[in-house]
């Protein structure tokens, strides 16, 4: 935002959060050039997705990780993702594109479990519209055993199937970074 108040970076972190629901939390502030423009000139985006893997819900987690009861297999989700790292065309895992192009960056697709949770993390220069939960999806797919790793390549080669989309309640975007950072 624009603003001509001679405040420092930390008082507007702290007014914000003062005003912003408890679920939203400013963790800096930095001066920029008039017409820097926060959504393209990011370098890279960090996702999160959690998914909660026993056979009994655990409500504490009801909004904030996907439930799957079937047993994961950690390995081969984690053999599946890191596939996914460098320059691909991600259109398999995305909603319709119109003229954007499916080309784009994998930096990080990696698996890791946290006693019973699974941490799904992604980082790349951008991402298409619902591609984390559709890459989730279908990796759980893998590691239920469904999808196995000829079909998981094909799917790759954009000759498989659609992906199931993993529901919203367990993503979260937890860093964009800058050149300024």
């Amino acid at each position: 935002f624009s603003t001509s108040s001679c405040l420092r970076e930390e008082a507007f972190v702290s007014g914000l959060n003062r005003y912003l629901p408890k679920d939203i939390s400013v963790r800096g502030a930095r001066r920029v050039e008039d017409g820097f423009d926060a959504r393209r000139q990011a370098r890279s985006r960090e996702y999160l997705y959690q998914v909660f893997n026993r056979s009994t819900r655990r409500p504490l987690l009801v909004d904030r990780a996907y439930w799957i009861k079937q047993p994961l297999d950690a390995m081969a989700m984690s053999r599946a993702a890191q596939s996914l790292e460098g320059r691909h065309d991600f259109r398999v895992f995305a909603a319709p594109l119109g003229r954007r192009s499916p080309l784009r960056t994998m930096y990080r697709s990696q698996v890791v479990r946290s006693g019973l949770l699974f941490l799904f993390h992604f980082e790349a220069e951008s991402f298409l519209p619902q591609q984390v939960r559709r890459t989730v999806g279908a990796l759980v797919e893998v590691g239920c055993g469904r999808m196995s790793m000829d079909q998981w390549s094909a799917l790759l080669r954009g000759s498989g199937g659609a992906c199931p989309t993993a529901p919203a309640w367990g993503l979260c975007l937890r860093n964009v970074k800058y050149a300024v950072d």
